[in-house]
């Protein structure tokens, strides 16, 4: 759950940005679209949500 309001607050913080300083491109709308799907319960959901953990479970086991 935790990781979960960490990436809508993610990426909140980064549509804001995006749309603020950069105008809506392809890639912010992307980033729009994941935050829309993590807010809402449709069935695509579930293995978006899957994708997003297996990413930070990669990307919290690099050693850098």
């Amino acid at each position: 759950m935790q990781l979960s309001v960490s990436a809508v607050l993610f990426l909140g913080l980064v549509l804001f940005v995006l749309i603020k300083k950069a105008g809506l491109k392809a890639t912010h709308a992307l980033t729009a679209v994941l935050f829309g799907f993590l807010l809402t319960g449709t069935p695509v959901d579930q293995p978006l949500r899957d994708a997003l953990n297996a990413l930070s479970g990669t990307l919290g086991g690099l050693d850098l």
